[in-house]
């Protein structure tokens, strides 16, 4: 019997005249392999035979053309795991992708409208070529075709624990969710280029740039791991994780786009720049576009800020936690802080309150009641209800993204009564955070509402209930005159001179506050409009000012009362 021909990067493509080919690439052809011409094999994949004849490249097709399965490493790399803040897993991380995810390294990706804040993930990936099972470290590469290049495309909206149970596979799982391509490099030449370099650009701009060196398992304790009393079939793809630098580790986390082209690079595995590599629905929301508002409240000329604190999951919600630094016998910790924010959820704007609140000693705590769909921080920019084309600070991709977001489903979804329900479990949970050997804490807690919270502190402030000392409600919406009868706690009322978005609202208060049966306060600040607490726009002078008035103007009631 003929042994199976050898290779060096094997390609998967078409012909001029549409025929299916494989063929070899070396050298300085790895560069650019559309339009090449190549040797061609005959045979299938794990059986190639070598022939006499030539074929020139015009499209390349996924390197193998089906697979049973994707099995993936999630958590390989040292980095990663440290900028996702989670602990370096004693054994490797196991998720799957189903063989419909199976992409070719030029396909346009269709993102289902349900696969919200998309990211990237380059990985290394592994080729099985021979059936096997309980596999001893010192076979596994006997085991393997080849390596190539990966994407493991995710939908972070389905990733996270509210919605996905603490699993990964239905997040990674829609079709074509997992490009790979385009050659594969033979086994026997991995030694020559190892550690591979491993680099994913996203428009041209490097996002990751990692070495497999900084592997927690490598690829034989990978192999040997995924077999253990299980068959690891032939054809088999292992999407052996990804380094630091995905999207949803980066400030403003950059989901990916419309039209956004993901370059994945690994050394030694061969590069043919993609004419595009994403094609989204156009429903695909624009989660976390950074924004121009600098939010921050302070000066623009701070350097770039960052949140101090840390993220976790009570209730099912995710919440952002901001601790004071200051250990000092005068900065003792003088309070807690539970911050029910607008609708953009746990932006940058309002990560940075909390760690306002916490440079003032107060531990804050931010829920995000809209389970990981809030508003895009973009959307602070414009006015809903206007024309987008009268507003020029704006780009076209930027107008198209606001056109994209349907305002009255995304209210429907996040209605008052469904906040609510939300509010009311976490509450109950994060209480019990707080209580330490069935003592109440020594720190007093204070509830602080803007705009979509500003209705749900107005509620936790009826609360008959000795935990809440304060609570602070800014420019609140949805209000109606029922939310502000039989408040318990004293109430602190920030409103703006103009809010077009509950115009009546100071006659509203002023109405019904008399009447509200605790103890009250009422500020209008001239001169801003509704959000003015919560973020503003650093070169408006007056609006900063009314900003930092605001904010002092709540510490004071909270040590007050």
């Amino acid at each position: 019997m003929t042994p199976p021909a050898s290779f060096t990067n094997l390609i998967r493509f078409l012909d001029e005249n549409g025929t299916e080919c494989y063929g070899d690439v070396t050298g300085s052809a790895l560069g650019q392999l559309v339009g090449i011409k190549v040797p061609v094999f005959d045979g299938d994949i794990f059986s190639l035979r070598e022939t006499q004849r030539t074929a020139v490249v015009q499209k390349l097709l996924p390197p193998i053309p089906s697979t049973p399965i994707f099995v993936c490493i999630g958590l390989n790399y040292a980095n990663h795991a440290k900028e996702a803040k989670l602990e370096v897993p004693p054994n490797p991380v196991i998720f799957t992708k189903p063989a419909d995810a199976l992409a070719g390294p030029h396909d346009d990706i269709p993102i289902p409208t349900e696969a919200k804040f998309m990211d990237y993930e380059g990985e290394l990936c592994v080729i099985i070529s021979k059936t096997g099972k309980n596999i001893p470290e010192e076979q596994a590469m006997g085991h393997v075709l080849g390596f190539t290049a990966g994407n493991d495309l995710s939908s972070r909206y389905w990733q996270r624990p509210p919605r996905s149970g603490g699993q990964f596979t239905y997040a990674k799982s829609f079709d074509q969710f997992a490009p790979i391509g385009p050659t594969i490099l033979h086994r026997s030449l991995a030694s020559q280029s190892s550690p591979f370099q491993i680099r994913t650009s996203v428009n041209g701009e490097v996002r990751q740039n990692g070495s497999t060196s900084d592997m927690i398992f490598n690829t034989e304790k990978i192999i040997a791991h995924l077999s253990r009393g299980t068959t690891l079939k032939q054809g088999t793809i292992i999407m052996t994780g990804t380094p630091a630098g995905i999207a949803a580790a980066m400030p403003g986390q950059p989901w990916l786009q419309d039209g956004d082209i993901v370059e994945v690079d690994i050394s030694g595995i061969g590069f043919d720049p993609p004419p595009t590599a994403v094609e989204a629905n156009v429903d695909l929301k624009p989660c976390g576009v950074t924004s121009c508002v600098d939010g921050s409240g302070l000066n623009k000329t701070r350097p770039q800020y960052e949140p101090a604190g840390t993220c976790s999951f009570i209730a099912g919600l995710e919440t952002y936690k901001a601790t004071p630094q200051d250990k000092a016998a005068d900065l003792a910790l003088r309070g807690k802080v539970l911050y029910l924010p607008d609708g953009f959820g746990l932006a940058k704007h309002n990560k940075k309150l909390a760690d306002l609140y916490a440079e003032r000693g107060y531990e804050t705590t931010v829920v995000d009641y809209f389970e990981g769909d809030a508003l895009p921080e973009i959307f602070m920019q414009y006015m809903p209800g206007t024309d987008i084309d009268t507003f020029d600070n704006f780009t076209a991709e930027e107008k198209r993204r606001i056109r994209a977001i349907d305002m009255p489903a995304w209210l429907s979804r996040h209605n008052p009564g469904h906040i609510a329900s939300l509010v009311d479990r976490f509450f109950a949970e994060f209480c019990n955070t707080l209580v330490v050997d069935n003592h109440r804490p020594s720190a007093e807690l204070h509830v602080v509402g803007h705009c979509f919270g500003g209705k749900h502190a107005f509620r936790l402030a009826k609360l008959d209930d000795d935990l809440i000392k304060t609570a602070l409600v800014y420019h609140p919406a949805f209000l109606e005159p029922s939310d502000l009868h039989g408040l318990n706690k004293p109430t602190f009322v920030g409103v703006a001179e103009t809010d077009v978005f509950t115009p009546d609202l100071t006659e509203t208060l002023v109405g019904k506050l008399p009447r509200c049966g605790a103890m009250w306060k009422l500020v209008i600040y001239g001169g801003t409009k509704h959000g003015f607490a919560s973020r503003v726009d650093a070169e408006d002078e007056v609006a900063v000012k009314m900003f930092e008035q605001a904010f002092d103007d709540g510490l004071q009631w909270m040590e007050m009362s």
